[in-house]
């Protein structure tokens, strides 16, 4: 009997470099969703890690280059002990973490969360992991979800 997993590499990576621009975001979803089929993400979870990176996409492109300009690199990482994908939005725009924004940390009532925070919370509860880092001149924004 054939094993259904063999074809699977145990880690691969996958990178798309694109305008920052929210008219992409389509694409980025294309992207992301093209690379967890082959690994036989289950539907749930491709939904909860559509909040994370629209919410987060959508913040690049709104925020990092005040001048309109410039490009963001998504990058997935996928692993199969256990089964998950780490997807990491790069950009070169202005410093930005969006954990340390008001509203970010996680909140026990909706209420409690100012205005702007929501989207943050939001990507944070559908995803297990997020983490910022800047690195030479880059924004690095981490999210992993695993399955």
């Amino acid at each position: 009997m054939l094993n259904p997993d063999a074809d699977i590499p145990s880690v691969s990576v996958a990178t798309l470099v694109l305008p920052a621009e929210i008219e992409e975001l389509d694409r980025v979803n294309e992207f992301i969703h093209a690379e967890l089929n082959r690994r036989r993400c289950p539907m749930r979870a491709q939904y909860q890690l559509d909040i994370a990176i629209e919410e987060l996409f959508v913040n690049v492109c709104s925020y990092a280059y005040p001048d309109g300009t410039g490009t963001l690199t998504v990058r997935c990482t996928y692993t199969t002990d256990p089964a998950s994908v780490a997807v990491e939005l790069i950009d070169t725009g202005i410093p930005f973490d969006p954990l340390t924004r008001p509203g970010a940390a996680v909140s026990a009532d909706i209420a409690d969360v100012p205005i702007g925070g929501l989207g943050i919370l939001m990507a944070r509860k559908s995803v297990d992991e997020m983490r910022y880092e800047r690195v030479d001149g880059s924004n690095i924004v981490t999210i992993v979800k695993r399955w």
